[in-house]
């Protein structure tokens, strides 16, 4: 059994953009931040849905002619703590983030079990949830950062002294 819960290795500043975004500021946002997903918020924070690489890539989505705006947001907490500008020189591309995210939210709780959590990204062959404690955005949590708690936790157990144990701090 793996004593660890969501919160152990989720990761805590999220950034996601609204349905308004433009698909070439997610793109750009995706490559310079090095992420290959995020939350698509409201005004409030609240999620609203996923976009993630495969959906921008995908040719076969149909996307408007709408201009979007060039804006992601950090939320921290539930709360949208800081906005930020995607720049470039391509805007010219039409197309926002409604027209391709996935409307599903899938959430879970950061109190939840780890293995839950490894058995909902399984289940819905997904390699993020968002964290969300009620409606508020706490998190996420990827395959990635799941793999970074159990080898963290497995260091631990290597490098403890005999009988003792070591309490869990997730390195990010």
């Amino acid at each position: 059994m793996i004593p660890l819960n969501v919160q152990d290795a989720m990761t805590r500043t999220v950034l996601a953009v609204r349905r308004n975004t433009s698909l070439v500021a997610a793109r750009r946002l995706f490559a310079k931040h090095h992420v290959s997903g995020a939350p698509v918020i409201d005004a409030d924070g609240v999620p609203v849905g996923m976009i993630t690489q495969a959906d921008l890539i995908d040719p076969d989505w149909k996307t408007s002619k709408r201009a979007g705006m060039h804006l992601y947001f950090k939320v921290e907490e539930g709360q949208i703590c800081d906005v930020g500008v995607v720049s470039g020189e391509d805007y010219d591309e039409r197309g926002i983030e409604e027209d391709v995210m996935s409307p599903y939210v899938m959430t879970i709780n950061p109190r939840a079990p780890l293995m839950t959590a490894v058995r909902h990204l399984l289940l819905g062959d997904v390699h993020r949830l968002m964290v969300a404690d009620g409606e508020r955005l706490v998190g996420i949590v990827t395959t990635v950062d799941i793999l970074r708690a159990l080898v963290d936790l497995e260091d631990r157990a290597v490098h403890a002294p005999s009988g003792a144990s070591t309490p869990f701090n997730p390195s990010h």
